[in-house]
């Protein structure tokens, strides 16, 4: 779970349902990282997010077929709790977890809801085409053919998906971040001291898992041209690196001259993440790809004004709350934003606190009453058609098997 996402999502998705009475079990393999890692590292207490240990959550081992986080146990364990649920919530596609739950809820007759969470976005069915033909084939297909109701993110997402089983109904529902969380401007400086050498001008931020597809070389290309164009700054870049680019992203820093302007910090998590975002201005998300980011959420609710890709979908919401602004996806267009808001301070406190209002709507507080709403959705729609079983007693069941697509 070292590489957030969906396992991030669904805990805290959990403990916000259970404030509201909703009963959740999430249910997972050992795997630390995700299944297209070449790492086996099993899962330790300090990998769970913040708060697990409030939930129930059951932890299978993964055995050797890794690449599709098989695990027999987690299959078995599915057959015997499913029928006590009265809904499955399966979070990403294309792994083993992820049929086993399939599986269970049409034996046992339960409604289950599926979340892609941008895997089906035509950027990501070019990637890995063989693993995923062969799910495909398999299983996949049916599941998304079957599901209940297919759970979208953003609006945006619908016509990305249109051809995909296209006779299940889309509820459009977003994630949520625990706002509260989240503090603007910390004064103890934790972070700059331990990775800045207590340096105290403004910071450009990047923090996330380092993909390709995140766009990371144009965020260091445009952050030379700001470089060059004389600005005070510092580029932070904060994140995994699970693919082994980390070194080429280095080498282009090395290339642009701006070493000693950069710094690269490893992955942080729970309170290190949070104290990271508290001393950024800037953080920026040059994606190719994205979808709906919690990322650039818990950068909103920490008060940073966002530079966003076309590739994220609240860009556009972002710009008009006035919290930031949407940038093409090229060096040119994210250097010229960043300029800006380097040479204005009082244009990045005034977006600053939009951003922090902004995110508040995404609040977990507010955002699970609508899941809860899908939930019942899905139960009445299932109902309807026949398809319940009259055993149910339970509220929820979530099965998530690998944080990436």
């Amino acid at each position: 779970m070292r590489s957030g996402g969906p396992p991030v999502t669904v805990t805290e998705a959990s403990l916000a349902l259970n404030r509201r009475g909703v009963k959740t079990t999430i249910v997972t393999t050992d795997a630390a990282l995700m299944a297209s890692a070449a790492s086996r590292e099993r899962l330790t207490p300090e990998d769970l997010p913040p708060g697990a240990d409030q939930l129930d959550i059951r932890i299978c081992r993964r055995q050797p077929l890794r690449r599709f986080a098989v695990s027999l146990p987690l299959q078995r364990l599915l057959q015997r709790i499913v029928p006590s649920y009265e809904v499955v919530h399966i979070h990403a596609l294309y792994l083993f977890p992820h049929f086993a739950a399939y599986r269970a809820a049409r034996r046992h007759r339960v409604p289950y809801v599926v979340s892609p969470h941008g895997a089906l976005d035509p950027y990501h069915r070019g990637q890995k085409r063989g693993r995923k033909a062969l799910a495909w084939w398999l299983w996949q297909g049916a599941e998304l053919e079957h599901a209940t109701l297919i759970h979208m993110l953003a609006p945006e997402e619908l016509p990305l998906i249109h051809d995909v089983a296209p006779g299940v109904p889309r509820a459009v529902v977003p994630l949520g971040i625990p706002w509260s969380e989240f503090r603007p401007r910390s004064s103890d400086h934790q972070f700059r001291d331990r990775h800045l050498n207590g340096y105290d001008g403004p910071i450009v931020m990047f923090l996330g898992r380092l993909t390709e597809k995140k766009g990371i070389d144009i965020l260091i290309e445009a952050f030379g041209q700001v470089v060059e164009a004389g600005a005070e700054g510092r580029l932070v870049i904060v994140g995994g690196d699970y693919e082994g680019i980390g070194e080429s992203l280095k080498e282009l820093v090395r290339k642009r001259g701006i070493e000693d302007r950069t710094v690269f910090t490893g992955p942080l998590r729970g309170e290190r993440k949070q104290a990271a975002l508290s001393e950024a201005d800037i953080w920026v998300l040059s994606s190719r790809s994205e979808g709906f980011p919690v990322a650039a959420l818990e950068a909103l609710a920490a008060g940073c004004t966002c530079l966003l890709s076309p590739a994220v979908f609240i860009g556009r919401e972002v710009e008009k709350a006035g919290a930031g602004f949407h940038c093409e996806l090229e060096p040119d267009s994210f250097a010229q934003s960043i300029l800006r808001l380097l040479r204005d301070p009082d244009l990045r406190q005034r977006m600053g606190s939009a951003a922090r209002s902004l995110a508040k709507r995404y609040d977990w507080d507010v955002i699970s009453q609508e899941w809860e709403q899908m939930y019942s959705q899905a139960i009445e729609r299932s109902a309807a058609t026949g398809e319940t079983s009259k055993a149910l007693v339970g509220r929820q069941a979530h099965a998530n098997g690998d944080p990436g697509p």
